[in-house]
């Protein structure tokens, strides 16, 4: 089940359609493609418990989004498939057999923008989000539909081809 902000459910039952974007989350910060160029990640703020742990046990928090880009590159995304089970009867074979989410992403690379930058900056194993949220609302307030680590990465002369798995 997904949880959302009394104002993103106001914006859906007001008949306003949310836009998509992906989020790729690397080692120099985290870049927002969206099909134009997005403002509601512009400013991500807020703090989240990322994990690192102090000296004396307590755990930090960091700035929940550090956004080095936020560009209108997205041509498309894949759709993906999210089952609770296995396809099998049972429960070892159920368990077993439950299948992974992927998601093909393609990004526009007509200027050669990203054959310039994954020899500095490789996005293979980063982590790959897609988000679907309101421009107007706060980026925290955005649902996420998808989490993954890129496996695969394919550059063109026109495109860029990222594959994630969940």
């Amino acid at each position: 089940m997904y949880r959302t902000s009394i104002a993103f459910h106001r914006k859906i039952y007001r008949d306003k359609i949310p836009i998509s974007y992906i989020m790729i989350e690397t080692d120099m910060g985290a870049r927002a493609y969206g099909e134009k160029e997005l403002s509601l990640v512009a400013s991500a703020t807020g703090y989240k418990a990322d994990g690192t742990v102090l000296a004396d046990g307590t755990v930090q928090a960091t700035v929940g989004v550090e956004l080095i880009e936020k560009s209108g590159r997205l041509m498309s995304m894949s759709g993906f498939k999210r089952t609770a089970h296995g396809d099998k009867r049972g429960i070892l074979l159920g368990y077993s057999t439950k299948k992974q989410q992927n998601m093909i992403v393609s990004l526009n690379n007509t200027d050669q923008y990203f054959s310039k930058l994954i020899p500095k900056e490789p996005f293979l194993t980063k982590q790959l989000s897609v988000y679907i949220g309101f421009e107007e609302l706060p980026f925290e307030e955005a649902l996420a539909i998808f989490e993954g680590t890129i496996t695969e990465i394919k550059i063109s002369k026109n495109l860029l081809t990222v594959e994630a798995i969940e």
